[in-house]
């Protein structure tokens, strides 16, 4: 029952992620570029997954707690990137989608790196405090959601821009030869 309950959240929150990510950047992509965060998506849930596998931490209300802050952090940094394309668009026009990922990625990188390793370093603190008094339900917290953070990081900068860019060229490609047919 709790298993189930838990992924129909997951589902839940995938298909808002979904609506909402291309109905908001309809003008550049939306379904295309909410598809492509969404598979950063899981790949974070799959990190903090396999963290907890790792450090045999149980999968209860903690967990779904972390799955749920990860989607929402690593959701925020991708639509910090995502909004930076449109901007981008708007002002360099003669830019490829590619150009203007990789403009836009340059952009937010600082902020992106700065604001998880705060993060981090608060959660590895969280972490630090568990393993000193046996708080188990810190650590299995804490643990997932450092790893999951990371993740969220990486996967927002280095797979849903350029998971969007390689869509987007596909299409195009499978467009023109249509066309050309």
């Amino acid at each position: 029952s709790f298993f189930i309950k838990a992924v129909a959240a997951v589902i839940v929150v995938a298909v808002l992620v979904v609506v909402y990510v291309g109905f908001r950047f309809r003008k550049i992509g939306g379904v295309t570029a909410a598809l492509t965060a969404l598979v950063a998506l899981v790949l974070d849930i799959a990190i903090s997954f396999i963290a907890c596998v790792a450090f045999r931490l149980p999968i209860d209300m903690n967990y779904i707690a972390v799955v749920l802050t990860i989607l929402g952090y690593s959701l925020n940094d991708t639509i910090v990137v995502y909004d930076s394309v449109r901007e981008n668009k708007k002002t360099n026009e003669n830019l490829t989608l590619a150009e203007m990922v990789n403009k836009s990625l340059r952009a937010v990188i600082a902020r992106n790196i700065v604001t998880t390793t705060t993060t981090v370093l608060a959660v590895v603190t969280i972490i630090v405090v568990s393993e000193l008094y046996g708080l188990t339900s810190l650590r299995t917290f804490a643990i997932p959601m450092a790893f999951g953070l990371v993740s969220g990081a990486v996967s927002s900068l280095f797979v849903s821009g350029p998971l969007w860019v390689i869509w987007k060229r596909h299409k195009a490609k499978v467009a023109k030869n249509k066309k050309k047919a």
